[in-house]
Protein backbone atom coordinates (compact mmCIF):
# COMPACT_ATOMS: atom_id res chain seq x y z
CA UNK A 1 0.00 0.00 0.00
CA UNK A 2 1.88 3.05 -1.35
CA UNK A 3 -0.60 5.39 -1.67
CA UNK A 4 -2.07 6.59 1.82
CA UNK A 5 -2.95 10.11 2.47
CA UNK A 6 -3.73 11.02 6.33
CA UNK A 7 -5.09 14.99 6.51
CA UNK A 8 -6.48 17.37 8.39
CA UNK A 9 -10.78 17.15 8.41
CA UNK A 10 -11.20 19.66 5.74
CA UNK A 11 -14.00 19.42 2.99
CA UNK A 12 -12.80 20.46 -0.50
CA UNK A 13 -13.68 24.40 -0.75
CA UNK A 14 -13.81 26.23 -4.48
CA UNK A 15 -9.57 26.83 -3.97
CA UNK A 16 -8.84 23.55 -2.65
CA UNK A 17 -10.49 21.75 -5.85
CA UNK A 18 -7.99 23.94 -8.62
CA UNK A 19 -4.86 22.47 -6.21
CA UNK A 20 -6.38 18.91 -6.68
CA UNK A 21 -4.66 17.06 -9.51
CA UNK A 22 -7.11 15.61 -12.37
CA UNK A 23 -10.62 16.84 -13.24
CA UNK A 24 -12.37 17.59 -10.15
CA UNK A 25 -15.86 18.20 -10.53
CA UNK A 26 -17.84 21.08 -8.58
CA UNK A 27 -19.94 18.06 -7.09
CA UNK A 28 -17.00 17.73 -4.93
CA UNK A 29 -16.87 21.11 -3.07
CA UNK A 30 -18.16 20.42 1.07
CA UNK A 31 -16.95 17.45 0.79
CA UNK A 32 -13.65 15.70 1.73
CA UNK A 33 -10.68 15.95 0.46
CA UNK A 34 -9.30 12.64 1.95
CA UNK A 35 -12.26 10.89 0.39
CA UNK A 36 -11.82 12.74 -3.22
CA UNK A 37 -7.68 11.57 -2.57
CA UNK A 38 -9.27 7.87 -2.02
CA UNK A 39 -11.55 7.47 -4.68
CA UNK A 40 -9.50 8.94 -7.46
CA UNK A 41 -5.93 7.02 -6.44
CA UNK A 42 -8.33 3.56 -5.50
CA UNK A 43 -9.14 3.70 -9.56
CA UNK A 44 -5.33 3.33 -9.85
CA UNK A 45 -3.47 1.83 -7.36
CA UNK A 46 -4.48 -0.91 -4.39
CA UNK A 47 -4.81 -0.31 -0.73
CA UNK A 48 -5.43 3.84 -1.29
CA UNK A 49 -7.28 4.92 1.91
CA UNK A 50 -8.32 8.71 2.67
CA UNK A 51 -8.39 9.44 6.52
CA UNK A 52 -10.16 12.18 7.19
CA UNK A 53 -9.08 13.28 11.02
CA UNK A 54 -6.17 15.16 12.05
CA UNK A 55 -2.71 13.86 12.17
CA UNK A 56 -1.82 12.99 15.87
CA UNK A 57 1.01 10.42 17.29
CA UNK A 58 -1.68 7.44 17.89
CA UNK A 59 -3.77 7.43 14.21
CA UNK A 60 0.17 8.23 12.77
CA UNK A 61 1.42 5.00 13.97
CA UNK A 62 -1.95 3.43 13.21
CA UNK A 63 -1.61 4.46 9.48
CA UNK A 64 2.16 2.99 9.23
CA UNK A 65 1.76 -0.04 10.17
CA UNK A 66 0.06 -0.69 6.92
CA UNK A 67 2.44 0.97 4.46
CA UNK A 68 5.48 1.11 2.49
CA UNK A 69 5.61 4.64 1.26
CA UNK A 70 4.41 7.88 2.21
CA UNK A 71 3.77 11.14 0.15
CA UNK A 72 2.86 13.95 2.96
CA UNK A 73 0.53 17.14 1.79
CA UNK A 74 0.10 18.61 5.24
CA UNK A 75 -0.39 22.68 5.75
CA UNK A 76 -0.37 21.93 9.62
CA UNK A 77 2.78 22.42 11.35
CA UNK A 78 2.24 20.25 14.22
CA UNK A 79 0.39 17.41 11.83
CA UNK A 80 3.39 17.22 9.47
CA UNK A 81 5.90 17.11 12.59
CA UNK A 82 4.03 13.86 13.76
CA UNK A 83 3.89 12.30 10.12
CA UNK A 84 7.15 12.84 9.10
CA UNK A 85 8.83 11.34 12.50
CA UNK A 86 6.30 8.42 12.91
CA UNK A 87 7.37 7.42 9.20
CA UNK A 88 10.60 7.91 9.86
CA UNK A 89 11.15 6.40 13.37
CA UNK A 90 9.30 3.21 11.60
CA UNK A 91 11.74 3.11 8.48
CA UNK A 92 8.80 4.02 5.90
CA UNK A 93 10.46 6.75 3.12
CA UNK A 94 8.61 9.36 2.35
CA UNK A 95 8.36 12.06 0.02
CA UNK A 96 7.30 16.00 1.67
CA UNK A 97 5.95 18.58 -0.66
CA UNK A 98 5.67 21.93 -0.19
CA UNK A 99 4.41 24.95 -2.17
CA UNK A 100 5.28 28.90 -0.67
CA UNK A 101 3.90 31.55 -2.63
CA UNK A 102 4.53 35.69 -2.70
CA UNK A 103 2.13 38.25 -4.86
CA UNK A 104 3.62 41.48 -4.95
CA UNK A 105 3.23 44.57 -7.86
CA UNK A 106 0.17 42.29 -9.14
CA UNK A 107 2.48 39.16 -10.08
CA UNK A 108 2.73 36.16 -7.81
CA UNK A 109 6.29 34.02 -7.64
CA UNK A 110 6.15 30.55 -6.54
CA UNK A 111 8.66 27.92 -4.51
CA UNK A 112 7.82 24.26 -4.99
CA UNK A 113 10.00 22.41 -2.39
CA UNK A 114 10.42 18.35 -2.42
CA UNK A 115 11.88 16.73 0.49
CA UNK A 116 12.61 12.90 0.50
CA UNK A 117 13.22 10.84 3.35
CA UNK A 118 14.66 7.33 3.34
CA UNK A 119 14.48 4.49 6.16
CA UNK A 120 15.59 5.67 9.43
CA UNK A 121 16.88 8.78 8.12
CA UNK A 122 16.15 12.22 9.86
CA UNK A 123 17.13 14.80 6.97
CA UNK A 124 13.55 15.81 6.87
CA UNK A 125 14.21 17.78 10.06
CA UNK A 126 16.43 20.47 8.45
CA UNK A 127 14.82 20.94 5.12
CA UNK A 128 11.38 21.07 6.07
CA UNK A 129 10.28 24.43 7.06
CA UNK A 130 7.98 24.68 10.16
CA UNK A 131 6.23 28.07 9.46
CA UNK A 132 2.87 27.92 11.28
CA UNK A 133 0.50 29.37 8.60
CA UNK A 134 3.02 32.02 6.62
CA UNK A 135 1.58 32.48 3.44
CA UNK A 136 -1.89 30.63 4.04
CA UNK A 137 -3.69 33.73 3.09
CA UNK A 138 -2.30 34.06 0.02
CA UNK A 139 -2.24 30.22 -1.14
CA UNK A 140 -5.58 29.80 -0.14
CA UNK A 141 -6.92 32.86 -2.81
CA UNK A 142 -4.63 32.04 -5.72
CA UNK A 143 -6.37 29.30 -8.28
CA UNK A 144 -2.43 27.91 -9.35
CA UNK A 145 -3.30 24.34 -10.66
CA UNK A 146 -0.47 24.29 -13.11
CA UNK A 147 2.10 24.86 -10.12
CA UNK A 148 0.28 22.04 -8.03
CA UNK A 149 0.28 19.71 -11.06
CA UNK A 150 4.73 20.49 -11.11
CA UNK A 151 4.53 19.69 -7.32
CA UNK A 152 2.52 16.38 -7.35
CA UNK A 153 4.95 15.27 -10.83
CA UNK A 154 7.76 16.25 -8.55
CA UNK A 155 7.07 14.59 -5.75
CA UNK A 156 5.94 11.23 -7.75
CA UNK A 157 9.74 11.55 -9.77
CA UNK A 158 10.92 11.34 -5.64
CA UNK A 159 8.98 8.29 -5.51
CA UNK A 160 10.33 6.16 -8.56
CA UNK A 161 13.92 7.01 -7.58
CA UNK A 162 13.45 5.84 -3.94
CA UNK A 163 11.77 2.91 -5.42
CA UNK A 164 14.21 2.11 -8.08
CA UNK A 165 12.05 2.77 -11.69
CA UNK A 166 14.13 6.15 -12.44
CA UNK A 167 17.86 5.84 -11.79
CA UNK A 168 19.63 8.85 -9.85
CA UNK A 169 23.16 9.76 -9.83
CA UNK A 170 23.37 11.03 -6.14
CA UNK A 171 20.71 10.92 -3.07
CA UNK A 172 18.36 14.23 -3.38
CA UNK A 173 17.10 14.69 0.02
CA UNK A 174 15.71 18.03 -0.92
CA UNK A 175 14.98 20.35 -4.13
CA UNK A 176 13.19 23.09 -4.55
CA UNK A 177 12.16 24.93 -7.71
CA UNK A 178 11.88 28.63 -8.18
CA UNK A 179 9.44 29.93 -10.42
CA UNK A 180 10.96 33.50 -11.00
CA UNK A 181 14.18 31.82 -11.91
CA UNK A 182 12.98 28.84 -13.60
CA UNK A 183 16.29 27.67 -11.33
CA UNK A 184 15.71 24.03 -9.19
CA UNK A 185 18.44 24.28 -6.34
CA UNK A 186 19.22 20.94 -4.51
CA UNK A 187 20.06 20.74 -1.21
CA UNK A 188 22.07 18.22 1.05
CA UNK A 189 21.12 17.90 4.83
CA UNK A 190 18.47 21.04 4.33
CA UNK A 191 20.82 23.55 3.39
CA UNK A 192 21.85 25.32 -0.40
Amino acid sequence: AENRRTTQPAHTPDSSIARMPGAVTPDWIDKPKSEWFENTYAQIHQNAHGHQEYVDKQNAEKVCADITFGFVAIDNDEGRKIACATMADAGIPFVDVGISLDRKDGQVSASIRVTTNRPYESTWRRAIPMVDKTGQETYGKLELPDVAAIAAGLAVQSWRKVRGQFSKERAIECLVYHTDTDAITVRAGGSE
